[in-house]
């Protein structure tokens, strides 16, 4: 499958989810990258992170906006998620499976995983895939 292919599944989930939520969300994601190959248990650990970081902002964040980039530079796809809502403090985070999911599907990957969040000021996950 072409990364476009991805693409497509992504932004139609998060607009259903987040619209359910009445929650904005804007979008970034390259044209046309048919040319970009993912293999298919690096695409299912990808969709599956965006999936819990999409379903975490609907439950737990309160926020009104979410911005979503998606980028391809050489040999990486860089994936940011942010939004506007009330954040949490990471380092206190233990409780449910979400976050420890996300970390272990980002390593399965060879991807480095970034959440920053503080209280009152939202939450942003970046995740950089190499792609080879």
């Amino acid at each position: 499958d072409s990364l476009d292919d991805l693409l497509l599944r992504m932004r139609s989930f998060a607009d259903e989810v987040l619209d359910s939520h009445s929650i904005r969300c804007t979008a970034e994601f390259p044209k046309d990258r048919t040319d970009v190959k993912i293999l298919m248990e690096k695409q299912r650990h990808l969709y599956l992170v965006f999936k819990e970081v999409i379903n975490n902002i609907a439950k737990h964040s309160g926020c009104s906006n979410v911005h979503i980039v998606v980028q391809v530079a050489t040999r990486v796809l860089r994936l940011s998620i942010e939004d506007d809502g009330r954040g949490f403090d990471c380092d206190a985070m233990v409780t449910g499976d979400g976050l420890r999911n996300m970390k272990r599907r980002a390593r399965e990957l060879g991807a480095v995983l970034e959440i920053d969040s503080a209280h009152g000021k939202g939450t942003a996950v970046r995740l950089n895939l190499p792609l080879t």
